[in-house]
């Protein structure tokens, strides 16, 4: 009986031992196929690598040229975070009126040519992207009151210089969407009176007239210089003020610069 018992003892042992040996032999299986699996991945890096960028691309629309714009844009607000000293408390900043100052507009200097101001103009006048009026009838929301900063690239701090530059230059506005107007002064409405947005505008042409025309016209330099005074000026009066510069959403400028180009192209 004795006997019995150990043999069965023994047979056990050996069970385990062979369950122990086989789980072992499944582990190393498993592990062989995890190495071929990386050394596969290893070898397609670059193949998976383009699969993914090709994926990301048709989930989020944006190319290539796309992502170094955002990058490149958000690395700029980063820099200028930290380059532009907050000296002004929300308490101790003017209102934007004040921020801007009281001036005496010559509006008689307000032209009604197409993409085509004059230095007394520019010198004499508000800058046209600051005027919401008529801006429904072509089915724009620039959100009342302030809102127009979010909605018109001219007070965006650095796409500012560019497109604001350009308003100002041609007597225009773009939007954040890139939909350009042209500006007229005179009476809209019922029985409003003032800047007021009168008519489409292609925005190619408020960058070429207003940025490049003048290298190509000498004539035209001074108006350029004229409107980068103004922009400047501009964007000074608004850091100052109450509601600062608005931090511009770049996730929809470039959306909606894709979107442009698409639509030009």
């Amino acid at each position: 009986m004795n006997r019995l018992n150990k043999i069965k003892a023994m047979k056990k042992k050996s069970d385990r031992t062979f369950d122990f040996l086989q789980d072992s032999v499944n582990d190393l299986s498993l592990v062989q196929n995890e190495v071929q699996r990386v050394s596969s991945v290893l070898k397609d890096t670059d193949q998976i690598l383009n699969r993914l960028d090709r994926e990301f691309s048709q989930k989020t629309k944006l190319d290539k040229k796309d992502m170094s714009f955002l990058m490149t844009a958000v690395a700029l607000q980063v820099v200028r975070q930290y380059a532009i000293p907050n000296n002004f408390t929300q308490s101790s900043r003017p209102n934007d009126q004040a921020a801007a100052g009281s001036h005496s507009y010559n509006r008689d200097l307000r032209g009604s040519g197409y993409y085509q101001s004059s230095v007394e103009e520019i010198l004499n006048n508000p800058v046209p992207f600051d005027t919401q009026n008529s801006s429904k009838l072509f089915g724009e929301n620039l959100g009342g009151g302030n809102g127009h900063r979010f909605a018109t690239l001219g007070h965006d701090p650095l796409l500012g210089w560019i497109f604001g530059t350009a308003n100002i230059a041609t007597r225009t506005v773009t939007l954040a969407n890139f939909h350009s107007y042209h500006v007229r002064y005179g009476k809209f409405g019922v029985s409003g009176k003032g800047d007021f947005f009168s008519e489409n505008a292609q925005t190619r042409l408020v960058i070429e007239h207003g940025l490049i025309d003048p290298f190509r016209n000498p004539d035209r330099l001074p108006i350029l210089a004229a409107a980068l005074l103004m922009e400047g000026m501009h964007l000074k009066s608004d850091i100052n003020s109450k509601k600062a510069w608005p931090y511009p959403d770049w996730q929809s400028l470039v959306h909606n610069l894709h979107k442009h180009c698409l639509i030009m192209a």
